[in-house]
């Protein structure tokens, strides 16, 4: 199987979770699941609602293969990290936001080490590219020869609201 890498920085989206939620990738049919877990037993589920202060530890990976007959869970050891993971922080009076985790292959099946761009300006990574002149997940993928074969994700929001 092909090196999978995984973006442990969120992918933020500022709205509230009724607005449509701005597209960060293009359609994709996942081929694993990607599972995310808290040591505080909190659980992405696919757009749950979760508490910011009980995400601020390093959360663990585990997938598992959605075309297998009988899917087992599965981890890899994470060699290079592409971006540290920095826990949610939404701002005060903004709603609930949407961070996002991604999992990716290399496109053309390589399984030798990359050498992945890391992206910039992290705050604003993955929405409003136009106006903050940043480059979303979409490009920086495509630049780096990725495929997305996962994907989770949680929404969170400021207690002051």
């Amino acid at each position: 199987m092909a090196r999978i890498l995984f973006l442990l920085g969120w992918l933020i989206v500022l709205g509230h979770a009724k607005e449509q939620p701005q597209q960060l990738i293009d359609d994709f049919s996942p081929s694993l699941g990607l599972h995310v877990t808290w040591p505080s037993k909190e659980r992405a589920l696919l757009g749950n609602t979760l508490n910011p202060k009980d995400l601020h530890h390093e959360p663990s990976i585990a997938l598992h293969d959605m075309q297998a007959s009988s899917p087992e869970l599965f981890t890899s050891d994470v060699t290079y990290v592409v971006m540290s993971y920095k826990p949610p922080g939404p701002p005060e009076k903004t709603g609930e936001h949407r961070y996002v985790f991604l999992a990716f292959v290399p496109s053309n099946g390589t399984t030798d080490k990359l050498h992945l761009s890391k992206p910039s300006d992290r705050k604003h990574w993955g929405y409003d590219t136009e106006k903050n002149k940043t480059k979303g997940v979409r490009e920086w993928a495509e630049e780096n020869g990725l495929a997305p074969v996962g994907a989770n994700f949680i929404y969170a929001k400021h207690k002051k609201q």
